[in-house]
């Protein structure tokens, strides 16, 4: 997350979230889904709006996460 957030702010992005909110997020996505060990798929985007390389002012970041199982393997296997 601490990854996403520098990201985030290098690319003038204001996420509606702070960190603690997105990771509270992020837990209960992987306890809804009945998830101890999970994978975790954050996706960002500046928000919707016309195809058009100068990016409009207010528009509102678009926020997908997604959490699958973990399957950890030891080297035996």
């Amino acid at each position: 997350l601490e990854r996403l957030f520098r990201s985030l702010n290098e690319m003038d992005i204001k996420l509606p979230y702070t960190y603690e909110e997105l990771s509270n997020i992020m837990m209960n996505l992987c306890q809804q889904n009945n998830l101890e060990n999970a994978s975790v798929y954050i996706q960002v985007t500046r928000g919707v709006t016309n195809r058009n390389q100068l990016i409009p002012e207010g528009i509102s970041p678009t926020l997908i996460m997604t959490v699958s199982p973990l399957t950890i393997t030891t080297p035996d296997e």
